[in-house]
């Protein structure tokens, strides 16, 4: 077995331990109506993207690696785009769930305004937004950089 199939082996449990916790998460917040307050769904949002990575790395990376399918890794620019907004907007849900918590600790009085079903949902459209545009501006960025180097 080569190295590179045993890397996709470790990345199986990794990816399904994630797939399993991150949904659970997702269902656990849409089910009950008492986790509808800002923590909740900046924390459901982080928790779709992280699912959504992991079942990407679950079914696309890790069968690609282990089973060295060819059309998989013809097609792998589209899923690493995909992987990268989502880690993306991940992030940002993290820096949204830190400015959550630093204000509702040091700033109890004014958390309810800033920090509004609403407003939490605006923050959280725009996070993922800035995402998109951000990696698809880079990725183009970087494609016409080495597009530009390959002239030379």
């Amino acid at each position: 077995m080569d190295t590179h199939q045993l890397m996709g082996f470790t990345l199986l449990p990794i990816s399904l331990i994630g797939v399993l916790c991150n949904w659970s998460v997702v269902l656990a917040v849409c089910r009950r109506n008492s986790l509808s307050h800002s923590f909740s769904l900046l924390t459901a949002n982080q928790a779709v993207f992280n699912g959504i990575f992991c079942t990407l790395y679950l079914l696309y990376v890790t069968p690609m690696i282990i089973l060295n399918i060819s059309t998989f890794k013809q097609y792998s620019h589209i899923c690493a785009l995909i992987l990268l907004i989502c880690y993306d907007v991940s992030l940002q849900a993290d820096f949204l769930v830190t400015i959550n918590r630093f204000l509702a600790v040091f700033l109890p009085t004014k958390y309810p305004t800033m920090f509004s079903k609403k407003w939490t949902k605006h923050m959280i459209s725009i996070s993922f937004l800035l995402s998109i545009c951000f990696i698809v501006l880079f990725v183009q960025a970087r494609k016409d950089i080495k597009d530009t180097v390959n002239l030379y």
